[in-house]
Order: C-alpha cells, then sequence, then structure tokens
C-alpha cells in the first residue's frame, strides 16, 4: 500500500499527515482540524471577518457539526460553517439541534426538505418532509442569521423548476408570517 503524504502548513510543530486507502475518515477528520489549527495559528495575517469552510461534493463524510466545529467558542470568530441540512438529515441528525451547536459561526446554509432520514432520501417542496424547514427558518432567525440561504433541489433534476419554486415561496410566506429582524 502507497501513501500520499500531505503536509499541512501550521507553525511547524505538526508532522506530516499520511492518506492511506481504508483511512480516509479518520483521516479527513485530522487533516481538517490541523487546517483549523493552521488557520488559528495565522488568523492575524487573515483578510476579512470571516472565513468560511468549501466542502467538496462526497469528499468528506457526514460528520455532526461538532465533530467538524471542535469546541466552535475556542475558535477565531471568523471561522463559520455552512449549515448543509440535507447532509444532517440524511445522516439521521436534527437540523435544529444541529443549528444550535453551531450558533453564531453559521455563514450560509444549504436548505433541503427530504421525504426521510435516510442516506437515499430525495427531496420534496419545503415543508412536504422531514427536516422541519419552518423550524430551522425560526432557529436561523433567533440566533440572528444574517447570512445566505441558498435553496437546494436536485430531485427530478431535468424537471424540477416547479418544485424549486414551491421551495422559494415556502420561505418568502414564512418570512411573511415571521416578520422582524432576520430572515
Amino acid at each position: 500500500m502507497t501513501a500520499d503524504v500531505l503536509t499541512i502548513p501550521t507553525n511547524g510543530t505538526q508532522p506530516p499527515l499520511p492518506i492511506l486507502d481504508g483511512a480516509a475518515v479518520p483521516a479527513c477528520r485530522l487533516l481538517r482540524s490541523r487546517l483549523q489549527d493552521a488557520v488559528e495559528d495565522h488568523r492575524r495575517e487573515l483578510v476579512g471577518d470571516r472565513l468560511g469552510r468549501q466542502r467538496p461534493a462526497g469528499a468528506v463524510p457526514l460528520v455532526h457539526p461538532g465533530g467538524h466545529a471542535h469546541d466552535p467558542e475556542d475558535r477565531d470568530p471568523r471561522i463559520g460553517s455552512t449549515a448543509d441540512i440535507g447532509h444532517w438529515v440524511r445522516s439521521g441528525l436534527d437540523p435544529l439541534e444541529c443549528l444550535k451547536i453551531l450558533k453564531g459561526r453559521i455563514i450560509a446554509t444549504h436548505l433541503k426538505d427530504l421525504n426521510e432520514k435516510s442516506a437515499s432520501a430525495h427531496d420534496v417542496p419545503y415543508g412536504n418532509g422531514v427536516s422541519n424547514i419552518p423550524g430551522i427558518l425560526t432557529e436561523l432567525k433567533r440566533q440572528g442569521f444574517v447570512g445566505n440561504v441558498s435553496v437546494e433541489y436536485e430531485f427530478n433534476w431535468d424537471n424540477n423548476a416547479y418544485d424549486a419554486a414551491q421551495c422559494i415561496g415556502f420561505v418568502r410566506g414564512w418570512a411573511v408570517n415571521n416578520t422582524g429582524s432576520g430572515l
């Protein structure tokens, strides 16, 4: 078995991280933690008031937000997270609890309602699935969230414009009925 060795830029105290076949899950978690540590080490050199995290599709296993935030209250306030509702629901997690874990660190959300809590779940128009979209929107408002909300609807890809439009209408209707600061 061969290994590709990734050297993570830190303050020089971290050894190279080997990525081996079959060890991808723990290696990705460790890599993510080391990258966050590297950002922390160099935070004064960073520009901007928020730093986001991009997750390439399929690259990292679906994990609990506490697992990737690694004690978010101890991190630089510019480090944030994209709250990916569909990934959480497909992993069997409660999106409301996940949002609460990431309070103050959410910089964007991928909003999705699914027909069931399973890896094979598919999109349904907001309000018709198990994600609890009204509760999610209420929690984001309670937190004072001001980031981007991406409407995700990937089911029936070639003919889903009507369903995606229903999702947008749901959010607009929720906003009209829940006026005030926030969303």
